[in-house]
């Protein structure tokens, strides 16, 4: 059996995350695949993480300190799964995507059909809303045919990427120094200078709307709040 580390971090949406995990456990899997969460609680005010252990007891509940925003998160996710266990798949989910309940057996199929497979990361292209007319978050803006995985140019998104172990045991995690975003983006540029090749999903994989009030953005700020931005944690975060 092919184990997999579904790696995620929130933060005070409790029911956001109750229904991500509702859809993911919900898929349609075959036996020869086992999934394990490990989700990254950071000290969210509404206590997601409590919700979470009362609703799904088998998720691995990491709880931090409310500094760690997406990227970190995902790298304590993602240390504590590798140190628990050797995984077959390394699996990045952002609670706010809704998968299709077969959109997990997509994705491990599309990987299938990859000559280089093992030696590439799959993400999973998402769209704005049910209506499927666009691609909000994956590896390419080109909308999927159908039938087979597209190549990307070495950026990603990190909503739904599926990162397999031989890959994981050359590049390594997602880098921790990064807050926020960028980790992602980071990410992709570490899998192209290691010759890793960076695929879209043949097929649109759930809805996930994009959400630029999550980041500090600079168009309309006066001086002051654009030097700000340089230093938070949800805009550029310079250091």
């Amino acid at each position: 059996m092919k184990r997999i580390a579904v790696l995620m971090t929130c933060y005070n949406r409790v029911q956001t995350t109750l229904t991500c995990l509702r859809l993911l456990y919900g898929q349609e899997m075959s036996g020869e695949y086992d999934i394990d969460v490990w989700l990254v609680d950071d000290a969210s005010p509404d206590g997601t993480g409590n919700a979470v252990k009362k609703r799904f007891p088998r998720v691995n509940v990491i709880k931090s300190n409310g500094n760690l925003f997406w990227s970190k998160g995902m790298r304590l996710a993602w240390d504590a799964a590798a140190a628990a266990f050797d995984y077959d798949y390394y699996l990045w989910l952002n609670d706010d995507v809704l998968l299709k309940s077969k959109a997990l057996p997509i994705v491990l199929g599309d990987l299938e059909k990859i000559e280089t497979s093992p030696w590439v990361v799959l993400a999973g292209a998402v769209s704005s809303d049910e209506t499927e007319t666009d691609v909000s978050y994956g590896a390419t803006k080109f909308f999927p045919d159908g039938s087979v995985p597209r190549r990307a140019n070495g950026y990603l998104n990190g909503n739904l990427v599926l990162v397999p172990r031989e890959v994981f045991k050359k590049v390594g995690p997602i880098c921790g120094r990064y807050h926020h975003g960028y980790g992602d983006y980071d990410y992709g540029l570490m899998l192209r200078r290691a010759g890793i090749g960076i695929y879209s999903s043949s097929q649109i994989l759930g809805v996930c709307p994009q959400q630029p009030e999550r980041y500090v953005h600079l168009k309309g700020k006066r001086f002051p709040e654009r030097v700000r931005a340089l230093f938070d944690p949800k805009g550029y975060s310079l250091h």
